[in-house]
Order: C-alpha cells, then sequence, then structure tokens
C-alpha cells in the first residue's frame, strides 16, 4: 500500500448513507436508495471544483455504498487524473464496467466489504470475487473487510483461502453493537475472543481489536492541518471523524480559494479523547522505524496509542464536569437519548460511572427500524417512528447522541416537537463543555 506523504491533504469524503444492501449491524439499515440523484449529483459538482481548486488530494470516498450512484464513477473517472482515489464499497457493480483499466490502475487502494449478502446470494458473491480479480489484474492493493458476527466465524478461515490468489489482505472486524440482543465485542465467548486474538497479525490491527480506539489526547495531530473529513450532503469540511462537530470549512457555500485561511499552519495537539480515523504523529513516528508486523513491538504501540497519565487525569476531571452539566440541563425525568450507536454507548457508561440518575432515561432512540425492540446497556430502544406516535407526548428531554449528525439530528426534530421538549446538544456549546467521549 503506498504510505500518505506528511504534507498531502488528504480527505474522508461521507457520500451518503444509502446502500444496496440492508446490513442489521450497519447506521445505514434502512436507507432506501434514491430514485433521484440529482440534488447529490449537483453536490459531486461543487466537491470535484473544490479539489481541483485547492491542490493535490488523496481521496477516500465512503457510503453508505458509493457505487450505487451511476454519477459517482463519472466524477471518479475525471478526478483521478489529478488525485489519488479509494473508496470503501461492498463491490456489488462490476468495476470494469464502471471503469476504464486505465482509470483503476490509478487507484491507490481498495477496501472491499463482505456481506452476509455475499455469503447468502451466489450472484453478489460472484461479483465480488470478479472485482477482486479486476483489481489484482492491475495490480490494485485490497484489504477485505469481514464483520466477525458469531455465526460468520465459522466461514472465515475458507474465505482467507479462497481469496489469497488475488494477493488482497483480510480486515478480520470485531462486531462493534448490538446483534440478535446481545452487545459486542462484549459478548464474545472466550473460546470466540481466544480465536479473534490469532487473526491479527500486526501491532495496530491488534490494539484496535483489544481497544477499538486509540487515545490521543494531547498528541500532535495533523487533522485540520492537512487531513480533514467532508460531508457530501452539508458540504461540511472538519478536522476528522471524532472532531464532526467543528466545521473549517464548507465547500457548498465558500468559494474553494478561501480554503487555505481556514485550515490549520501547523499540527496542534489533539483535543478528543478517542480516534480510529487516522494516526497522530507519534504513531506515524513509529510506524515510520519499527515494522508492524513484529509483534514484539508490541509494547511500544500499546504506549503511543494509550492515554498519558496527564490525559487520564484531564478526562476524568471532564467526566465530572459534564455529568454536572447535564444533570442540571434536564426539565424532567422523562429523558430519552436519541442515536443506539457506540456514541451512546459510551454514553451510557460514563452516566453511570459517575452517578447519573440513570432511572431518568426512559429509552434510546434510532433511526433503524431493526433496531426496535432491542436494548442498548440495559435501556429499551425505540424505532423512531414509533417513538413519535407513541412515546413524544410523554417526553421531557432528549439528549442527542452523536457527534457527526447532532445539528441534523437537530434540525429534524425541533420542527417536530417544537418548543415542548428539551432538546439537548452535546458539543454546541451549551453545556460549557464538550461531551468527554
Amino acid at each position: 500500500m503506498r504510505q500518505e506523504r506528511p504534507d498531502q491533504l488528504t480527505a474522508a469524503v461521507n457520500l451518503w448513507q444509502h446502500c444496496n444492501f440492508n446490513c442489521s449491524f450497519c447506521h445505514g439499515a434502512g436507507s432506501p436508495v434514491p430514485r433521484d440523484w440529482t440534488p447529490y449529483n449537483e453536490k459531486m459538482g461543487r466537491l470535484e471544483a473544490f479539489f481541483d481548486r485547492t491542490g493535490s488530494w488523496r481521496i477516500n470516498f465512503l457510503g453508505g455504498e458509493p457505487l450505487i450512484n451511476p454519477a459517482f464513477a463519472e466524477m471518479v473517472c475525471r478526478l483521478s487524473a489529478r488525485h489519488s482515489i479509494s473508496m470503501t464499497t461492498n463491490a456489488s457493480v462490476a468495476f470494469d464496467k464502471l471503469f476504464p483499466d486505465e482509470v483503476i490502475r490509478r487507484f491507490t487502494d481498495m477496501r472491499f466489504s463482505y456481506h452476509p449478502i455475499h455469503e447468502n446470494h451466489r450472484h453478489y458473491d460472484e461479483l465480488f470475487e470478479h472485482n477482486l480479480a479486476v483489481l489484482a489484474r492491475n495490480h490494485v492493493d485490497c484489504v477485505v473487510i469481514y464483520v466477525l458476527l458469531p455465526e460468520r466465524i465459522g466461514n472465515y478461515e475458507a474465505l482467507v483461502e479462497r481469496f489469497q490468489k488475488y494477493g488482497v489482505r483480510m480486515g478480520p472486524n470485531r462486531l462493534i453493537g448490538e446483534h440478535k440482543g446481545k452487545l459486542y465485542p462484549q459478548a464474545y465467548t472466550e473460546e470466540e475472543e481466544a480465536w479473534l486474538e490469532n487473526r491479527f497479525h500486526d501491532v495496530h490491527s491488534r490494539y484496535m481489536s483489544e481497544h477499538s480506539f486509540h487515545h490521543p489526547t494531547m498528541r500532535p495531530c495533523r487533522a485540520g492541518f492537512t487531513r480533514f473529513n467532508m460531508f457530501l450532503d452539508s458540504g461540511r469540511i472538519t478536522p476528522c471523524e471524532h472532531q464532526n462537530f467543528r466545521e473549517v470549512f464548507n465547500f457548498l457555500r465558500d468559494e474553494p480559494e478561501a480554503f487555505a485561511g481556514k485550515r490549520l499552519t501547523q499540527p496542534q495537539r489533539c483535543p478528543m479523547r478517542t480516534c480510529y480515523c487516522g494516526f497522530h504523529m507519534d504513531q506515524e513516528e513509529f510506524l515510520a522505524t519499527q515494522d508492524k508486523f513484529d509483534l514484539n513491538n508490541y509494547p511500544g504501540w500499546l504506549q503511543v496509542c494509550s492515554l498519558s497519565p496527564e490525559g487520564e487525569a484531564y478526562w476524568a476531571e471532564q467526566e465530572l464536569t459534564f455529568v454536572h452539566r447535564l444533570r442540571e440541563a434536564l426539565q424532567g425525568r422523562q429523558v430519552y437519548i436519541w442515536g443506539a450507536g457506540v456514541h451512546t454507548q459510551k454514553l451510557l457508561a460514563i452516566l453511570e460511572r459517575k452517578g447519573f440518575p440513570l432511572e431518568a432515561i426512559n429509552g434510546v432512540v434510532d433511526s433503524n427500524p431493526r433496531k426496535d425492540g432491542t436494548s442498548l446497556n440495559g435501556h429499551p430502544v425505540f424505532f423512531k417512528e414509533r417513538f413519535l406516535a407513541e412515546l413524544a407526548d410523554r417526553c421531557t428531554d432528549i439528549i442527542i447522541s452523536s457527534a457527526t449528525f447532532e445539528d441534523e439530528i437537530y434540525a429534524q426534530l425541533h420542527p417536530l416537537l417544537g418548543e415542548r421538549v428539551n432538546l439537548i446538544r452535546l458539543y454546541n456549546g451549551d453545556l460549557g463543555c464538550m461531551a468527554p467521549i
């Protein structure tokens, strides 16, 4: 895989949540494929102009599923002549029908997600392998992402053997979230955990399998300087995935030439507690000087990925302040949390640890209908339509639990619930402190 230069402008572009698959463990499940892509295509035109007028970029496209929009492939063909391109995709469309070989050869690398639908539908399974062969023929590196649901663990070794002829690297991912009424990764059995530990062959994947996140607090990082996160729908450009509440620029609103004056002039020390969106500079230095595939180097990697004593003390104080101010912000005891994802798991853990009155939380609301009737950290989960129809009249407070989509969720809820429900945002400054998540 080609290494990112320290001075290289890089962007992770979140296109849309829509997908032609509907995997139960995905945050975008239940988001139907649009019939009319015109609004998206107009924004993609602005995005393309932004990249072409601001320098040379390394761009990673994320979905939902990028390939379901026919105009996306046309844009990629144009961008690939001037920028480095990669993407995460379910590979459900034949690459050689979308892209000429000369474009495919310009891709830096690909991440193909092998989903349950591939295992259960021969058409998608054959397309997936066909696309692996196309990449191999054009000498493009590829990682196959495989989410390790308990019932899928038994299939993993056969896939490794099957796909190795294409020179791909397998990327086993622990399941994080609710599945069949259980919360993962905590619900893996001891036998499953022992199996998982032997499937991560470099220091980074081993660390992420055990801890799920880096802990970058106060370490120097290029986020907001040369590395950015972008959203097609809103045009927002943020420093990184964990600082999506901080807008650096907006390519739908601002002229591209103004971008250079908005980005940081040098790396900054990271203000966040956790991260999985990129390496901070201490990690970059480690990987430049140490062999990540030598697990004897794991203690050193553990040290650069873990919180420093200074960081531990800082976040302990921030937790106390945050929980105190959140309690003060409540107007009643019919409280719901909006969002049944990893962010809410971490929020609930902090609230429990610091003595927040959890009995006031009546449940969690989510936009994924598959989560209706499940539970999260012991709290019932309700599909948003069910909540609005049956429970909203009794609700006093909603805690919006999303660093990425806080503004969008607030904009959706405020017209529906008016002033009678207290909508609490964790990242807009109302609490006077940032959520320590």
